[in-house]
C-alpha cells in the first residue's frame, strides 16, 4: 500500500466519523468547526486523488484507476453531505436569530381558518423535509463508510498476495542456494579425483621408468 493510499484512508475515516456521529451531537459554533474540519479533510483527500490521477495517467495502471474512481466517489458523497449539513446549520442559525414561528408575538386564534391551515401544512412539510434529509445523510454516510471498508479489504488482500509472493521467492532462493552448494561439493570431489588420478599416473610412470633402468644396468 502506497503512502498516498494510507493517508487517503485515514482522511476518509476522519470524515466519516465527523459526518456519521460527531455533528449530530453538537450544535452552534462547535458544529461549524467540525464541518470546517471535514471540508479541510475533503480538500486534502482531493489533492491526494489528483496526484494519484497523474501517476495513473503516466503508468497506465488499471488497478490504480479503480482505486481512484472509488476514492473520487467517496469524496463526492462527503462533499454533498457536508454541504447539506452546512445548509441546515445556516437555517438553524437564521431560525435562532429571527425566532421560531411559534414564538412570534401574535395570536394565532385571530387568523382566519385558511391561513392557519396553510401555516400548519407548511410546518408539517418543513418537518418532513428535515426528517428525510436526516435519513438521507445517514444512509449516504453509511454507504461511504462501507466503500471505505471495501477499499481497506481490497488492500489487505493485496498485501496478503504480496506476502505469499515474497515467501515463494524466499523458498526459490533457498532451493537455488542448496543447489549451488551441491554443485560446489561435486566440484571439490571432482578435483580430488583428478588429483588422485594424476598421482596414480605418476606412480605408474615412475614404476615403468624404474623397471627400464633396472634392466639396463643388469
Amino acid at each position: 500500500m502506497s503512502n498516498e493510499e494510507q493517508d487517503l484512508n485515514i482522511l476518509f475515516q476522519e470524515i466519516s466519523s465527523i459526518i456519521s456521529r460527531n455533528i449530530y451531537n453538537v450544535t452552534g459554533e462547535k458544529k461549524k468547526q467540525l464541518l470546517n474540519r471535514a471540508e479541510n479533510y475533503i480538500a486534502e483527500a482531493q489533492d491526494i486523488v489528483n496526484k494519484m490521477k497523474k501517476e495513473a495517467s503516466q503508468n497506465n495502471n488499471v488497478q490504480l484507476d479503480n482505486k481512484i474512481k472509488n476514492a473520487q466517489n467517496n469524496i463526492t458523497k462527503f462533499k454533498s453531505l457536508v454541504s447539506q449539513e452546512k445548509r441546515n446549520q445556516r437555517v438553524n442559525e437564521r431560525t435562532q436569530l429571527l425566532g421560531n414561528p411559534e414564538d412570534f408575538d401574535y395570536n394565532i386564534s385571530d387568523m382566519d381558518q385558511r391561513t392557519r391551515l396553510l401555516y400548519g401544512t407548511q410546518r408539517l412539510h418543513d418537518m418532513n423535509s428535515r426528517f428525510e434529509d436526516t435519513i438521507r445523510i445517514s444512509q449516504e454516510a453509511e454507504q461511504a463508510g462501507i466503500n471505505t471498508l471495501q477499499m481497506l479489504h481490497q488492500q489487505r488482500q493485496q498485501i496478503i498476495r504480496a506476502n505469499d509472493t515474497l515467501n515463494q521467492t524466499h523458498d526459490e532462493v533457498g532451493r537455488s542456494g542448496r543447489l549451488l552448494s551441491q554443485i560446489q561439493r561435486n566440484e571439490k570431489i571432482m578435483r580430488l579425483l583428478l588429483i588422485l588420478l594424476v598421482v596414480i599416473i605418476l606412480i605408474i610412470a615412475g614404476a615403468i621408468i624404474y623397471l627400464k633402468i633396472s634392466k639396463i644396468f643388469k
